[in-house]
């Protein structure tokens, strides 16, 4: 009995928390709109901008360690208060000392992991191919709860006010409470979605593989508008100065006003694009699969620079002060002068980078076949 009632009292902790966390969520939504900071989740924020509020300190790579469990990792690793997660190929999501690399745990699941995990309060949350999307204790990484879909889940979720939300391949976003899982909406697109919904004002901001670009409502999932696009839309869009920046796998980038949905500008390009875009000040970058690295005046949609890699561009880039990092198809990791466009320094690997960067103090985080983790090459610099 006293082991059952200590139980209900830790689950009331978990609630009374989990409660107190969405009130604090939802007075700090306006504000984390104007600057979102940055969040431990894909593309740093609700916005998807991409932006690391960490600028980048490597003037000379070298690597720290790597972590390797037999298959690839695409998820994107994330950082928060000293540990790294990822999901791989190897059907299981890790948590490591970001330090070390150590191993503190793994979570075992049926399929490959390629969702970006997003940690809030005590919970972890993360889409599987297995078609569950799950909820797990972030200290410790047991299972809280799971939900399960129709197909394959690729998209990273979002979280707002105490509601998490995901797409998947069965064309359909979902919004479930975060603290019990239970549905709050679903609703379909016209086709499978691969990209991750972005926030922004009351709507949830998602492309599909049918060619639309959609906003639905945050709080009852109904259509708001519904701007079709020349091709699918396979990237996750990125918001920045109440505008939409997302590219097609026609090769085609937009610039997208979020009340409507209004096309203010295009740019055509020779690659499909998967990547999603990095924005901020005077700048929009993106990749292709043409392995071109494109940058954008996102007011205008001229081109400011491009630069022509061997390979393929799935990885999105991240913009930290005035370096873009990314990675390639042709195993480089690049750090790239923002302004400009010329290349700083490359950290080669004999791998396939299609994961996007972590950056923190004066480390970098990526994935290929193995969990990469770079840093200051320190006697270079003395």
């Amino acid at each position: 009995m006293s082991g059952n009632l200590q139980k209900k009292d830790y689950e009331l902790d978990l609630y009374h928390a989990n409660v107190l966390v969405s009130l604090t969520d939802q007075l700090l939504v306006k504000a984390s709109e104007r600057d979102p900071g940055q969040l431990p989740m894909f593309r740093f924020n609700n916005l998807h901008n991409g932006c690391s509020q960490f600028p980048n300190l490597i003037t000379k790579p070298r690597l720290a360690y790597t972590f390797y469990d037999l298959y690839t990792v695409h998820s994107s690793p994330v950082v928060h208060q000293g540990r790294l997660y990822f999901g791989a190929d190897s059907k299981a999501l890790f948590c490591l000392d970001a330090l070390t690399g150590t191993e503190i745990w793994r979570f075992k699941v049926q399929a490959e992991i390629r969702s970006t995990p997003l940690i809030h309060g005590q919970f972890i949350y993360f889409g599987c191919f297995d078609h569950y999307f799950y909820c797990l204790n972030a200290e410790k990484g047991s299972l809280r709860w799971r939900f399960q879909t129709g197909d394959w889940i690729f998209s990273s979720p979002a979280i707002l006010s105490g509601v998490v939300y995901f797409s998947g391949m069965d064309g359909k976003l979902y919004a479930l409470d975060s603290y019990n899982g239970k549905l709050i909406f679903q609703v379909s697109t016209g086709n499978w979605c691969i990209a991750s919904p972005t926030i922004i004002e009351g709507k949830v901001i998602l492309g599909s593989r049918d060619g639309s670009l959609y906003a639905f409502d945050t709080a009852s999932g109904s259509v708001v508008w519904k701007s079709p696009l020349q091709g699918p839309v396979h990237a996750t869009a990125a918001i920045f100065n109440r505008k939409i920046f997302v590219g097609d796998t026609r090769g085609v980038f937009y610039c997208l006003d979020i009340d409507q949905g209004k096309i203010f500008w295009e740019f055509a390009a020779s690659g499909a694009i998967f990547s999603s875009a990095a924005v901020s000040g005077s700048y929009c970058v993106y990749g292709n699969k043409k392995g071109e690295l494109t940058c954008l005046d996102p007011d205008s949609g001229h081109l400011k620079w491009q630069v022509k890699c061997k390979r393929a561009i799935h990885s999105s880039p991240v913009i930290a002060g005035d370096s873009v990092l990314f990675g390639c198809d042709d195993g480089i990791f690049y750090n790239l002068n923002l302004h400009n466009g010329q290349i700083i320094w490359i950290f080669p690997t004999n791998d396939i980078i299609r994961s996007s960067a972590w950056v923190e103090n004066d480390r970098i985080w990526f994935g290929g076949l193995k969990l990469y983790c770079i840093e200051n090459d320190y006697i270079y610099l003395i």
